[in-house]
Parts: C-alpha cells; sequence; structure tokens
C-alpha cells in the first residue's frame, strides 16, 4: 500500500470518529437523525475497506480479464463510454435528489448537515465507479498532475462529511432535548 493510501485510511479513521460523535450527539438529544448517520459510516466503512484491501484494482483487473476473455479488450472504449455515459445520469440523479432533500430540510439546520453529510458519501459511488471504469480520458484527468484531482475531490467529500458531522454535533448538543425528529 502506497503512502498515500496509508494517509488516506487514517483520513477515513478519523472522519468515522467525527460521525460516530454526531450519532452519539443524535441519541443522546433525542433526535432520530442516528440511523442517516450510521449510513454514512457505513458508507465510510467500505470505502475504506476497498481502499484496504485494493477493491478498486481488484474490480479493475476482473473488468479488464471479462473483457479479454470475451475478445472485447481492444475495443473496451465501445462499453466503456456508455457505462461513463451511465456513471454521469447516476450522479445528475444524486444532485437532482439531493436539491431536492436540501430543500426539503429548510427549517431544519441538524437535518440539513446530516443530508449534506449523506449527499457527500452518495458522491464517492461515481468517482469509485469512473476509477474503476478507468476509461483513458478520465484517468488523464483524475490522475494528472502532482496533486491529482482524483486526490482533491475525494478529500473535498471527506471534508464535507466531517465539517457535517462536526457542526451537527456541536449543534444538536447546544439545542435543548427532544422527543422525536425529522428524517433519517
Amino acid at each position: 500500500m502506497s503512502l498515500a493510501s496509508l494517509i488516506a485510511c487514517g483520513v477515513y479513521v478519523l472522519v468515522i470518529a467525527l460521525v460516530w460523535r454526531a450519532i452519539h450527539a443524535a441519541r443522546a438529544t433525542g433526535r432520530s437523525h442516528a440511523r442517516g448517520w450510521l449510513a454514512v459510516v457505513a458508507t465510510i466503512l467500505v470505502l475504506l475497506a476497498v481502499r484496504v484491501f485494493q477493491g478498486e484494482d481488484l474490480a479493475r483487473h476482473f473488468l479488464r480479464e471479462i473483457a479479454a476473455s470475451m475478445g472485447s479488450y481492444d475495443d473496451r472504449y465501445r462499453w466503456q463510454l456508455p457505462l461513463a455515459g451511465v456513471i454521469g445520469l447516476v450522479f445528475l440523479a444524486i444532485l437532482v435528489g439531493s436539491w431536492r432533500s436540501l430543500r426539503s430540510s429548510k427549517g431544519d439546520r441538524a437535518l440539513r448537515l446530516l443530508r449534506i453529510a449523506q449527499i457527500a458519501s452518495l458522491c464517492f459511488a461515481p468517482l469509485y465507479a469512473l476509477r474503476i471504469l478507468s476509461l483513458h480520458a478520465t484517468d488523464a484527468f483524475l490522475y494528472a498532475g502532482p496533486v491529482r484531482p482524483n486526490w482533491l475531490l475525494e478529500i473535498s467529500l471527506l471534508l464535507m462529511i466531517a465539517g457535517s458531522s462536526t457542526a451537527y454535533a456541536a449543534r444538536v448538543r447546544a439545542s435543548p432535548r427532544i422527543t422525536g425528529g425529522s428524517g433519517s
């Protein structure tokens, strides 16, 4: 495992700890948001496992073997481009759903912070899918330069989750205990 991957694993663990604080704060104040935060933690744990066990490399290798066994490895761009289009549509659907979700949480700032973290965790799906798909033009963009856009995207999503969970924990601890809550 590379130094960058080890550092990323450490960042994932730190973000998990921060989200765990949000879960604890939700439970301690009687809010029903804990399940939503648990979903965020579960997503990050899966991403951490994928990184530790080099799941992206394994998936990419598996897809290449399938393409080679079908005799379509040399012209893999025929199926990679449509898959990239599907990934783009999934990302667009996430954005549209996210916009609606954020608008519906307008009056509840704590819920809005949870939604931001959920949206960020959902955005990992198309990012990982594009990295696994390994389309030449996409790879050229994601892995270009000394500070790779791929890293910036991943760090940005993790910072959104870390910031939202930290703000959530502070916000709900400062507010009075409630008996219910909206959404999860």
